[in-house]
């Protein structure tokens, strides 16, 4: 290790000096890393002398970044709109398109009284936290199968909205569980990647875990099945709402039309694409 990694203010310099001889510098991504090495935020002019132990744990982090591995899994958690969330590997990392989602999912909900909310394929929780801590007496369900999301699941609702109901289940079968309508709205980010876009994706996405990223097929299994086996579950008026793929679109109206669902919205993200579904059950 370079000697102006001996202390704290080298051991940042080095990082942006690592970072941009991979064309992966921005300052954002230097000051994750330090405080996620050191265990606190860099602040300039700090004096500290780094230990041996330190300097090894920046090398091998910094090896890892640059081989593509998320910064968000580096840092352990991630912001979502007003909170925190822990973040690793087995779980899919929340981004700005989900908080899109999310809003507008509050949004038809502000003047609901004591909404009945299921988040099915709920990850990190990202979605049910948003609603339940924003919509008053909301009664949430987050609905995830696999054990590596489950653990983050349960610690982040338990960290920011510990009332929220968390079930370990099958979204194909957890409809069974449900008496008819009962839910004011089902909530959903499902895998959308096809199989043959998933063999292209940037290297950072296949450390995410695959089964949250695609079905395996044509990406639109889950659109199918909750459309049609989670309708009756829905209260008359009742909302579904997805996240789609920048162009699956046509493809998701297509499915919740032949499902009966009506007044079917496609709504554009921060950036202006198109990524949330939105339909009603007569």
């Amino acid at each position: 290790m370079p000697a102006e990694t001996d202390d704290a203010r080298g051991a940042y310099e080095y990082i942006k000096q690592y970072l941009r001889k991979h064309d992966i510098f921005d300052r954002i991504e230097a000051l994750v890393i330090y405080e996620a090495v050191f265990g606190e935020p860099y602040i300039p002019f700090t004096i500290r002398e780094l230990s041996a132990s330190e300097r090894i744990a920046l090398r091998k982090v910094l090896e890892k970044r640059v081989s593509g591995y998320p910064l968000q899994y580096i840092a352990g958690k991630w912001p979502f709109l007003d909170f925190e969330l822990s973040v690793g590997e087995g779980v899919l990392i929340p981004r700005p398109d989900t908080e899109s989602l999310a809003e507008i999912c509050i949004e038809y909900l502000r003047n609901s009284v004591s909404p009945v909310v299921i988040d099915l394929c709920s990850g990190s929780g990202c979605l049910a936290i948003a609603v339940r801590r924003t919509v008053a007496e909301s009664k949430v369900t987050a609905v995830e199968y696999h054990g590596s999301a489950l653990g983050y699941l349960e610690k982040n609702t338990a960290a920011n909205a510990p009332d929220i109901t968390v079930r370990k289940a099958d979204v194909f079968g957890f409809e069974n569980l449900l008496a008819n309508s009962s839910v004011d709205m089902i909530i959903c980010n499902p895998p959308y990647v096809t199989k043959k876009d998933y063999e292209k994706l940037a290297k950072e996405l296949y450390y995410e875990p695959e089964p949250a990223l695609t079905d395996g097929g044509d990406g639109l299994s889950f659109y199918r099945y909750i459309s049609e086996n989670y309708r009756e579950k829905l209260k008359p008026g009742g909302r579904l709402m997805f996240e789609i793929g920048d162009n699956t679109g046509p493809a998701v109206t297509k499915i919740l039309g032949d499902a009966t669902y009506r007044r079917i919205e496609i709504f554009n993200d921060s950036f202006g694409n198109p990524r949330i579904a939105a339909a009603v059950r007569d």
